[in-house]
């Protein structure tokens, strides 16, 4: 007589029989080279069998949980872990109405359909009981990818602990969040005694919204940056014409103080050409382009900036007459370099990462003694 099934509600609950998962262990113990190299990974990895139990274990993974590879075989890896919902069914991880949403299940699952797959997930662990106090939520990404050894297909998992990233940006949020609302709120104090008809205080609450303004501009700019590189930078395309547009930037900079004593030009070759793009990205990559020429150059010499047309692709360019020096020049767009110094900027950087990842374009610079420095950036006229 056939025993039943174990109810599942996700993933399938049946589980290899010890003897089984005893063979499929045995399957790696002459590939001495995948050990050795899993050893040697500090992130916790576990080869998985069709049935999502733990057949080898790394040293990371048996370090953080203090137990031995025998202790683990047939485990799943909420199992493992110490997942509250693995003990909720006789099916164990995997089979509760939980785990529908579990990056690391739905990671296995696709990579036992042949594809790599990453995803994340917090894992409660702690405590035999999801109702409990006394819990540790643990934040995975988490990694899963099809292998076959010997004619046997397994899975290979790895869960790397990300909690400190989670919070990081959570905390991000709230700076920036409340940040934001504190700096709104003196610029629209400033503009109410910018409203008097105190005549001094005007004047001093003009310099004062004038300084929360390019703060409120920067704090922004920063935001934008770190959700550039979490990739949750939203964009939104929109029509703009190229001359009136770099027309506007250069206009918003002539009162930068990194502009005083510099002159800021348009170039009378620049075209005027209509093109989709995300305004607000765009600039912010020419602002920086138009910041960092200014304050490479000197007082008295002339910064200038155009567009060229071609092949339906657009060239933005700032040039300066200053020259770079050649060590720097190797390192331009690297985020650990700034030519403002150490710990300082992310001018270079920010262009490459908005212009490549979000406006689907390039990015380039020449610099000679002879002809000064020109950065660019080329776009499609139409973002899609």
């Amino acid at each position: 007589m056939c025993a039943l099934p174990l109810p599942t509600a996700f993933a399938p609950a049946e589980k290899s029989s010890r003897d089984e998962i005893i063979a499929q262990a045995k399957v790696f113990e002459n590939h001495l080279l995948t050990r050795h190299v899993l050893d040697h990974v500090p992130q916790a990895v576990m080869i998985l069998n069709g049935n999502r139990q733990i057949v080898l274990a790394n040293a990371a993974l048996l370090s953080m949980l203090g137990q031995s590879l025998d202790d683990l075989l047939g485990q799943r890896p909420g199992e493992a872990l110490g997942c509250v919902h693995a003990g909720e069914t006789l099916g164990g991880c995997g089979t509760t109405e939980s785990c529908r949403h579990c990056g690391a299940v739905l990671s296995i699952l696709a990579a036992q359909k042949g594809e790599a797959t990453m995803g994340e997930c917090t894992l409660r662990r702690g405590c035999d009981s999801p109702e409990s106090q006394d819990v540790q939520d643990m934040d995975l990404r988490v990694f899963a990818s099809p292998m076959e050894v010997d004619g046997q297909r397994f899975t290979i998992f790895t869960a790397h602990d990300i909690g400190h990233e989670r919070r990081r940006r959570a905390l991000e949020r709230i700076f920036f969040h409340d940040i934001l609302n504190t700096t709104g709120g003196l610029s629209g104090f400033a503009q109410l005694l910018c409203d008097s008809e105190q005549g001094h205080l005007a004047e001093h609450a003009k310099v004062v919204r004038d300084i929360t303004s390019k703060l409120i501009d920067e704090i922004t700019a920063q935001k934008d940056l770190l959700a550039a590189e979490s990739a949750e930078l939203r964009v939104y395309p929109a029509l703009c014409g190229s001359k009136e547009f770099l027309q506007k930037i250069i206009q918003e900079h002539e009162n930068h103080p990194a502009a005083r004593g510099r002159t800021i030009k348009l170039d009378p070759g620049c075209e005027k050409v209509s093109l989709v793009t995300d305004a607000g990205l765009l600039r912010r990559v020419i602002g920086n382009m138009l910041k960092n020429a200014l304050e490479a150059s000197q007082p008295g010499e002339t910064i200038s900036a155009g567009c060229l047309h071609e092949n339906g692709k657009l060239t933005f360019w700032v040039h300066n007459p200053q020259v770079i020096p050649h060590d720097d020049q190797l390192k331009i767009f690297s985020r650990s370099f700034s030519t403002k110094g150490p710990h300082r900027g992310l001018g270079t950087y920010g262009i490459r990462l908005l212009t490549t990842r979000y406006l689907q374009g390039e990015v380039g610079f020449s610099s000679t003694p002879e002809e000064g420095t020109r950065f660019f950036v080329t776009l499609p006229q139409m973002l899609k």
